[in-house]
């Protein structure tokens, strides 16, 4: 994008343009087309998109002859629109790949603005200027100096957003409805534009929100979670392993290390409630009674045919990997979502 924007400047064309924003993504979608499902891809577009069609419509003509004070507060409220913008444009795509929001970002943005206008940038300048002879070490140690408080801001902005950051659960149609609405954005010359961004919201709260599951099953750990009405808990696995931390985080909540009423022996660990019960199974033993008593079955090795119960074995696991599930009262039977939910791409090796 920035080798468009300095080309289109040395040619004596405009830089900023949807024309060159499309080039720059048709350009990267040809070298890595996998780009486009990436967040990084997603995010760098989506700011830019929204930065240059806010920047196309129609403004005042900035005002002439003011003074220093006037331009440091426009520098700031320019720095702050931009900010905002750009985060606004990217609110739903750091939602859906991060489940975290920055609540606060305009304003770490502007209280960190003069350390990086007058402390980072010129010092950083004057270091590289300075190599040559060999005198740049000062230079350097005031840019560290601006970097650490600059963490400081970021750090306190951060205490402030505890709380505020989380947001709700959303399904691949948010990332569906998104695209479209950058699109829209994209394409629509006058105001109208705003409008795709702005039925979006609703269409997201309607069709995109996504449900918090009664069942998680790692493919590669031990790991078994089920909600126990307060929350998740542990029925197998150890809290802090790579698996349950990534469920944490995603979800927003603490995992119980060990969930209340499940009990374990040599064969099986089983838990029940007042909607479902599950077994999961160590032993080959385990499978005459508890595919009889249970209503999923969960199992690292292979199960046997006669099984009757809702089964997830080791050949599952290692097809279709982690397993999301659950409870449908009116079905009497779990819900389940694979996280590989198609086996007939024809880049997976024959699965057996």
């Amino acid at each position: 994008m920035l080798g468009l924007i300095f080309g289109a400047i040395l040619a004596g064309r405009r830089a900023l343009t949807m024309r060159n924003v499309a080039i720059a993504a048709l350009a990267i979608i040809l070298i890595d087309p996998a780009s486009v499902f990436r967040a990084s891809f997603q995010l760098s577009f989506a700011a830019v998109v929204a930065l240059i069609g806010v920047y196309e419509l129609p403004r005042k003509p900035p005002v002439e002859g003011r003074g220093w004070i006037g331009r440091s507060v426009n520098h700031v409220w320019v720095a702050a629109l931009t900010s905002l913008i750009a985060g606004t444009a990217t609110l739903l795509f750091s939602a859906y790949h991060f489940q975290q929001t920055a609540p606060l970002g305009v304003l770490s943005n502007v209280l960190v603005l003069p350390v990086v206008s007058f402390i980072i940038m010129p010092t950083a300048i004057a270091s590289v200027l300075a190599m040559p002879f060999g005198v740049e070490q000062p230079f350097l140690i005031a840019m560290g100096w601006g970097i650490e408080r600059m963490v400081d801001v970021a750090t306190l902005v951060a205490n402030w957003s505890q709380g505020l950051e989380s947001n709700p659960l959303l399904t691949p149609i948010a990332l569906f409805i998104g695209l479209l609405a950058m699109a829209w954005f994209a394409f629509i010359k006058n105001y109208w534009r705003f409008a795709g961004p702005v039925l979006a919201i609703p269409a997201i709260l309607l069709f995109a929100l996504d449900t918090r599951p009664d069942v998680l099953i790692a493919d590669t750990t031990q790991a078994v979670a089920v909600r126990d009405g307060g929350g998740m808990g542990l029925l197998t696995g150890k809290d802090g392993t790579f698996a349950v931390d990534v469920w944490s985080e995603y979800y927003q909540e603490d995992f119980a290390p060990k969930l209340a009423g499940a009990h374990c022996d040599s064969v099986a660990c089983v838990y029940a409630n007042d909607r479902f019960s599950i077994s999961v199974i160590k032993s080959v033993e385990a499978f005459a009674e508890d595919c009889e008593r249970n209503d999923l079955v969960i199992a690292r090795i292979p199960a046997p045919q006669y099984c009757g119960a809702q089964v997830i074995d080791a050949k599952t696991l290692r097809n279709t990997g982690v397993q999301w599930l659950r409870w449908d009262a009116a079905a009497g039977r779990f819900d389940v979502r694979p996280a590989v939910a198609n086996l007939t791409r024809p880049w997976r090796a024959a699965l057996q």
